[in-house]
């Protein structure tokens, strides 16, 4: 546990952020601490991402080289309650809420930012004494923030890629976590 030792550098150097950073930075080298490693996983998805967002946005181009009927087709099939997957992600209600109307747009923004929290959260584990780096922590909160954001405007499809992803993500985490638990028994 070394969250005596990053108090001490806190009080030490509390007037001076730069000589704080580089001290942490190495307290954190001597115990083998990544602060970033909880990162990895969503900086790995990145080119998928974006892979997914350009194909999504324009499927004729992309996915189906200029034949536009097999495009319309493949995007106009519908799948769960979405119409279409290249489409930000809308409900259609039969009834009118107030601020809303009969189009509730979150559905699929809010499982893919709460399945990013929880899967970040699993990823940076369960530290001694429960601590975690301030970088990591923010992280945590801010990346489901723009997540939601992001859900809101971009092709569901890609909304989607997201929450499945990272309900795939916190399974594996899970077993990691457990696995000394899993070859006692």
């Amino acid at each position: 546990d070394i969250q005596p030792e990053l108090k001490k550098l806190q009080e030490k150097h509390k007037n001076d952020k730069n000589k704080l950073n580089e001290k942490t930075l190495e307290l954190y080298k001597e115990h083998n601490i990544n602060p970033m490693a909880g990162c990895l996983p969503l900086l790995i998805q990145l080119p998928i991402l974006f892979g997914l967002f350009a194909a999504l946005r324009t499927p004729v181009e992309y996915v189906f080289a200029g034949d536009a009927a097999a495009a319309a087709i493949a995007t106009s099939a519908p799948f769960l309650w979405m119409a279409n997957l290249t489409d930000p992600d809308v409900l259609t209600m039969t009834m009118n809420l107030p601020l809303l109307g009969n189009k509730i747009p979150w559905i699929l923004p809010i499982l893919a930012a709460v399945t990013t929290y929880f899967s970040m959260a699993m990823s940076a584990g369960k530290k001694k004494g429960g601590t975690q780096p301030q970088s990591m922590k923010t992280m945590t909160i801010m990346m489901p923030v723009m997540i939601l954001f992001w859900g809101v405007t971009f092709p569901a499809g890609l909304t989607l890629y997201w929450a499945v992803s990272n309900v795939f993500q916190m399974v594996q985490q899970y077993f990691i976590n457990h696995r000394s638990d899993l070859k006692e028994a």
